[in-house]
């Protein structure tokens, strides 16, 4: 069913006045606007996702110069927010591939086609923006993907949204917003020669959302997205002999793949006269159960995953606590394990 509720501005610009060309940014807002409509994706209808390109590709290369600037991105915003109140829909997505620069630690300048060195001010503040749209309340969600680079440039003035700020009286606490960018301050974001081919944030970024970054549940959240993209953007800068780390600058709850209700009741037998505590525990040590001494079973229900079992030692004589595994795997309604603190092998149910 498609995400009738979500909204999304995708923009790549290629062609540049003064700077040199990015090859591969068109195909990166192209495929990323694919994978929004995507009913295995984002799931948005097309007419919710507005495409902001190089207005006439069909000119030769030395004309391709000039656009989009930033009166093209920001007439979609006008489209959109409508100077309507209130909510408008659930999550907002706001892609850019482009140049870009930090003239602060906190800002991102997205620049536009029709910059340059004496007139730098034709750019996009991504943070300006992001915080307005979140002040306004007008969706649930923010995600912000921004493909460009952040070297230091405080020369800059970054530009303020064409759109007003709300009364203070919107509720805004509730705004979720997450802002992901392809590289650290001070760092070049990498792309390749080719129209054909991605640049490397956003090359990792679409693997990542197509099913890649999936956690053990299945699902695709902000953070299990960054925890794949990150260290696969640092491997290929560095395989190129570049630096190029991408940052979630602002972290959110986000789930982009709801995951697959799959827990299921595991019970765990105890031998008959164990004298001690027994712990069921998640993999960084958090308590999950634990048994009574005199208790022949542990129960609890668990998603997939590994998890541990501690045989609680005995402080009067010495001895240490056992530590063991248990997989929790996919695919059945319930499983059991006897427990017994000799084993050597990890536990697979």
């Amino acid at each position: 069913m498609p995400n009738d509720d979500d909204y999304a501005i995708v923009v790549g610009i290629a062609t540049y006045a003064s700077y040199q060309a990015i090859d591969a940014a068109e195909g990166d807002a192209r495929d990323f606007a694919k994978w929004l409509c995507d009913p295995q994706g984002g799931d948005l209808p097309k007419k919710n996702v507005s495409l902001v390109l190089l207005l006439s590709s069909d000119l030769p290369p030395q004309l391709r110069i000039g656009r989009p600037i930033r009166d093209d991105v920001e007439d979609e915003f006008i489209k959109l927010l409508n100077n309507r109140v209130g909510r408008i829909g659930r999550r907002f997505y706001f892609y850019f591939s482009g140049h870009g620069c930090a003239p602060s630690y906190d800002e991102i300048a997205l620049i536009m086609a029709n910059s340059s060195k004496g007139v730098p001010n034709r750019n996009i503040g991504a943070r300006l923006y992001a915080a307005t749209l979140v002040e306004r309340a007008n969706f649930d969600e923010l995600v912000f993907f921004l493909d460009c680079c952040r070297g230091v440039d405080d020369t800059v003035d970054p530009q303020q949204p064409p759109f007003k700020r709300p009364q203070p009286a919107v509720d805004y606490t509730n705004v979720k917003l997450t802002v992901a960018v392809g590289s650290q301050i001070g760092q070049l974001s990498n792309a390749p020669d080719s129209p054909t081919q991605r640049s490397f944030f956003t090359e990792f970024l679409l693997e990542g959302l197509r099913g890649a970054a999936a956690a053990g549940d299945q699902s695709i959240s902000v953070e299990s997205l960054m925890q794949y993209v990150k260290p696969k953007v640092t491997a290929k800068a560095l395989n190129y002999g570049k630096r190029q780390v991408p940052e979630l600058a602002k972290p959110a709850e986000i789930i982009f793949r709801k995951g697959i209700n799959n827990q299921r009741l595991i019970t765990l037998g105890i031998k008959p006269g164990w004298p001690r505590p027994i712990e069921l525990q998640r993999g960084d040590g958090t308590l999950i159960r634990r048994s009574n001494v005199g208790d022949t079973k542990l129960q609890a229900v668990l998603a997939p995953g590994l998890y541990q079992i501690v045989f609680l030692g005995d402080s009067a004589t010495g001895e240490p606590d056992v530590r063991q595994i248990i997989r929790i795997n996919f695919g059945t309604t319930g499983a059991a394990a006897e427990l017994d603190h000799q084993r050597t092998v990890e536990y697979n149910v």
